[in-house]
């Protein structure tokens, strides 16, 4: 595993398989944060796009687009 910390804040986390991620095996792909002051509405429009929820421990707000990168939206503050 790679963390990588930036100045000002966030982080980026690279884990290395050999599987390739897709959309029956999310966790093994990109996973990214989104910032909104709004995570829940942020989140609902996704859904509403079309966009897959996918469940998970980390926040409340999950979604993947097609091929297989999740999406977390957390909130700005």
């Amino acid at each position: 595993m790679l963390i990588v910390s930036f100045p000002g804040g966030g982080h980026l986390s690279i884990e290395f398989t050999d599987d390739a991620p897709d959309e029956e095996q999310p966790r093994l792909g990109t996973w990214l944060e989104l910032r909104a002051d709004d995570p829940a509405a942020v989140h609902q429009a996704a859904l509403g796009a079309g966009l897959t929820e996918v469940r998970h421990p980390g926040h409340s707000y999950y979604f993947m687009i097609p091929g297989g990168q999740v999406f977390t939206i957390a909130p700005t503050s």
